[in-house]
């Protein structure tokens, strides 16, 4: 239960973080060209994807009630966890090698510790 919850307060918490960097009309900021910032952003958001899989499938084995409190609280409490960030890390490459590392991580913590 304690590591679904915290693989739902990081994939929440990644879909604001990586949310930022898909606008369409945000201009390429980061240095070295959009292509690297786009492959870390598009690498950041197949880690998030992986990881939501994940706490989907746990999710059907948890029950109900457990599953909901733990997916209410992340909603509800993960965006102030990326919001106090300085900006020089929630807009930099930096922050979206975090955002991976942290769904991927997280992911394989998870499935690595349920017995389906």
């Amino acid at each position: 239960m304690a590591s679904f919850t915290a693989g739902a307060f990081v994939a929440v918490s990644a879909i604001v973080f990586v949310g930022g960097h898909f606008p369409r009309h945000r201009a390429p900021s980061m240095p070295g060209g959009p292509v690297v910032g786009g492959v870390l952003a598009y690498c950041a958001l197949a880690a998030l994807l992986c990881l939501l899989a994940i706490l989907a499938v746990v999710a059907v084995e948890l029950p109900l009630a457990v599953a909901v409190v733990a997916a209410g609280l992340a909603v509800l409490g993960a965006p102030f966890l990326v919001d106090p960030l300085p900006s020089r890390i929630r807009e930099s490459r930096l922050g979206l090698i975090a955002a991976f590392g942290l769904c991927a991580g997280a992911a394989f913590a998870i499935q690595t510790n349920v017995v389906l």
